[in-house]
């Protein structure tokens, strides 16, 4: 019979590791990830998350996950990012929270939907 030890959970069994991290393969089933031999990195993805850091350093969104999220849905969907052109600084902004930039993002937002539509 084993010893047993005190443990954090105050309990005298040592806590359950965590399972290792999963994956699907292209046979939909699950395989055990191991080592970083085994991740996939699309060769695209150092520049998609370069040119979305820069957007949000640009940007300066007051929330960084609903402005992510935003982003990333509008790339996918072919619509003009909210991105500012040019980063605003001091940061100017009116009662309401609208800067130019912000208000330049808006518009061309809206132009490149409506030309979709037509």
């Amino acid at each position: 019979m084993e010893p047993t030890t005190t443990t954090e959970t105050g309990t005298g069994t040592p806590p359950t590791p965590p399972p290792p991290p999963h994956t699907e393969d292209h046979g939909g089933q699950l395989m055990d990830i191991f080592c970083q031999d085994q991740i996939r990195i699309p060769p695209s993805l150092p520049n998609i998350l370069k040119q979305f850091t820069k957007a949000a350093i640009r940007t300066q969104p007051r929330d960084l996950d609903v402005w992510g999220a935003a982003y990333f849905r509008a790339m996918a969907e072919g619509l003009a990012p909210p991105v500012k052109e040019t980063l605003e600084y001091p940061l100017m902004e009116s009662k309401d929270g609208l800067t130019v930039g912000l208000l330049r993002v808006l518009d061309r937002q809206v132009r490149k939907k409506k030309e979709q539509i037509i």
